[in-house]
């Protein structure tokens, strides 16, 4: 059916084409869905495992690929890390610069304020941006929008 849909269109029959066209494009659809809603199955032993044997089996052999691989020795890493209690801060007027980028045509962000009032804003919110950010990164917590922060670890 593909063949035939390229000589349609090579060939200039614009008509039968098009309805090659569509004809493929649903074939390849179905394909999907009947793909999709097959199951994996595989056979060992002659017996047919079921899904929670499957993901068992694959467990057991990706842990059996790493067994000689020591575990990782936070003690002998270089000196530089983990980092050092020294973490990095942004200044107001590097944040400042930031925000007078934004360009006051694009969308809001996910917090709901325009980027209009966040661009005529900047020398006023620099350093609030810049005391949560940085408290952020001391802290090790991310503020969220909703109430929910996360943490991460440092």
């Amino acid at each position: 059916m593909i063949k035939n849909r390229q000589n349609a269109f090579h060939t200039g029959k614009a008509p039968t084409w098009r309805s090659l066209k569509y004809k493929v494009q649903h074939e390849i659809t179905n394909k999907k869905r009947i793909f999709h809603k097959s199951e994996v199955v595989l056979k060992r032993d002659g017996r047919t495992m079921c899904p929670q044997e499957l993901a068992n089996s694959s467990n057991a052999y990706y842990v059996s690929v790493n067994v000689d691989i020591p575990p990782l020795d936070t003690k002998t890493l270089p000196a530089f890390l983990p980092a050092a209690k020294d973490l990095p801060t942004d200044q107001p007027y590097e944040v400042c610069k930031k925000l007078l980028v934004i360009k006051s045509s694009k969308a809001q962000g996910p917090d709901n304020i325009p980027c209009r009032i966040v661009n005529g804003f900047a020398y006023e919110l620099a350093e609030p941006v810049s005391i949560i950010f940085n408290t952020s990164l001391q802290s090790g917590i991310i503020p969220a929008v909703g109430n929910n922060p996360t943490s991460f670890p440092l």
